[in-house]
């Protein structure tokens, strides 16, 4: 499985970005005037900590290897929701970003599941 997914990276990865350019060219893209912080707050780290414990338990609950319909369709609602709340806080630092992403990388994971009508590979739809 490693090496397909290396491979299917580097290929979707060239096909994505001229998608991407023509949606929101590069040059468009605004400069952030607060410097990024490297570092978060405790307590945020704290909420990030717990945003990602619930994220865990979501995908191993509801996207895990066996599937369905309905727990996808819960899963995606309740990601949506672990990003609204992020999206939420205005602050910009490396952990909250990390955070964001595996939000984002969770959300094309389970909309790809709920597109998938058929069992591939190591999943199971029921």
């Amino acid at each position: 499985l490693a090496s397909n997914s290396l491979l299917e990276a580097l290929v979707f990865s060239n096909q994505i970005l001229p998608q991407i350019q023509k949606s929101r060219p590069l040059n468009k893209i605004p400069n952030f005037k607060k410097p990024i912080l490297r570092i978060a707050t405790k307590s945020m780290r704290q909420k990030l900590n717990l945003t990602k414990r619930k994220l865990r338990q979501i995908m191993w609950e509801e996207v895990g290897i066996i599937r369905t319909q309905a727990d996808l369709k819960k899963a995606l609602h309740e990601l949506r929701k672990l990003r609204e709340n992020l999206d939420n806080n205005k602050s910009i630092n490396i952990p909250l970003q990390e955070t964001r992403n595996m939000i984002l990388t969770s959300e094309s994971i389970t909309k790809a599941a709920l597109e998938r009508k058929k069992s591939l590979g190591n999943h199971f739809v029921q």
